[in-house]
């Protein structure tokens, strides 16, 4: 009861907003702060999930909501989206973003879309979830082989289990750099990512998966970037651009998914360590948006969306978006 009425007090804002737009933006700001100093941090969850489902029901929606529509894009663009930013549900802020530039700009999404499937093949969005899906499988299976090898020569290493995580960049993050920031398509190494977080805090394990993933990827020299040899910078990654060198690898004795084939991929490769500091701690973005002040609670919040999500997962039949 007392969550109920935590977002039902927290949804008044957003609606008085809607039914006068001329009200600064401000007022967005502030209904930010508010939820999440909120005692329950699934308040702010709750509301971002709420506006994902709205733009997504978009065209669905009844007349009211049509006529109110550009303040419900306003409100998304100034309140949920730098929201799910602050609780670090940086899929939800993506998505949000790419409703948002679905809606008001249509023809320019579709044309995004159309020279990105020119680039990283057809049906490059469509097949997103599958092909983010299989490579990332096809990466973890690949390191975590490599790294059971060595495990197994040493009867008193742990266990090994890695983390890969993959996203396809929206047509509203290419829009920007190609449009706002004079990007040029074939130069944008970063169309389908993967991360690699490695167990531990080992930093020499991320260049052991660097030996790894140079026995199937050609990387391009120009564009690697090694983050950890400089100690003056709190942020910690390897930086890899890539192509798959052969369709049949003769290294690992393995077809390389289709899913990856001839695309230019972008992997970072990090420790446990180095990712928590490049998420939640001093070397975040947000970190860097608040010249070193991470929002208080910021951990928490992230922990708690993890909780969540995990949760999600088990109850339901489908994976959680």
């Amino acid at each position: 009861f007392k969550l109920a009425d935590q977002v039902a007090r927290f949804s008044r804002v957003p609606r008085l907003y809607a039914a006068n737009p001329a009200l600064p933006d401000s007022v967005l700001q502030d209904a930010q702060e508010m939820a999440l100093a909120m005692a329950n941090p699934r308040v702010p969850l709750i509301k971002t999930a709420e506006a994902m489902n709205r733009l997504r029901t978009w065209e669905r929606a009844n007349e009211r909501d049509k006529k109110e529509g550009q303040a419900i894009l306003r409100i998304a663009e100034k309140l949920y989206q730098p929201m799910a930013v602050a609780v670090g549900w940086k899929a939800a802020a993506d998505k949000i973003q790419d409703y948002i530039f679905e809606y008001r700009y249509p023809g320019e999404r579709k044309s995004v879309v159309r020279e990105v499937e020119e680039v990283m093949g057809e049906g490059f969005y469509s097949r997103e979830k599958e092909i983010v899906s299989v490579g990332s499988g096809f990466i973890k299976t690949l390191l975590e082989a490599s790294f059971r090898k060595a495990r197994d020569r040493d009867s008193d290493a742990p266990e090994i289990s890695i983390d890969v995580h993959g996203r396809a960049k929206h047509p509203a993050s290419v829009y920007s750099k190609l449009r706002k920031k004079g990007y040029a398509l074939k130069k944008m190494t970063d169309l389908l990512a993967f991360r690699v977080v490695l167990p531990g805090a080992d930093k020499s394990d991320c260049y052991k998966a660097l030996g790894v993933l140079q026995q199937v990827f050609q990387l391009k020299t120009e564009d690697f970037r090694d983050y950890i040899v400089d100690p003056t910078k709190p942020y910690e990654s390897l930086h890899l651009v890539a192509t798959v060198k052969d369709r049949i690898n003769p290294n690992i004795g393995k077809t390389v998914p289709g899913e990856l084939y001839g695309k230019v991929v972008e992997i970072q490769v990090r420790t446990q360590e180095m990712d928590h500091a490049a998420e939640v701690g001093v070397a975040s973005h947000l970190a860097y948006k608040q010249h070193g002040a991470v929002l208080a609670g910021n951990s928490f919040l992230r922990k708690s969306v993890e909780r969540i999500i995990d949760e999600a997962e088990i109850k339901t039949t489908s994976p959680v978006q």
